[in-house]
């Protein structure tokens, strides 16, 4: 009977600890798509503001352009 529950004891251990480390496996993953997501959404924030930034500085141009071509006629 001690054999018996040894062996169990050590199968419910083996088991536990391949739990864990999959459990852990998948928190990894979980954090790296995360992480990946976070760094995403920062990237286009950035590059809407690039955008923004350029379209503004168009206008002005355009802008400046408008005024100039007004006062030569």
């Amino acid at each position: 009977m001690l054999e018996y529950d040894e062996r169990l004891r050590e199968k419910l251990e083996k088991e536990y600890k391949k739990k864990m480390s999959n459990a852990k496996v998948v928190q990894d993953q979980l954090d790296d798509y995360k992480m990946a997501f976070i760094k995403k959404l920062k990237e286009d924030e950035l590059e809407g503001q690039l955008i923004k930034k350029q379209v503004e500085d168009e206008l002005e141009r355009e802008k400046l352009k408008e005024l100039d071509r007004r006062k030569k006629a």
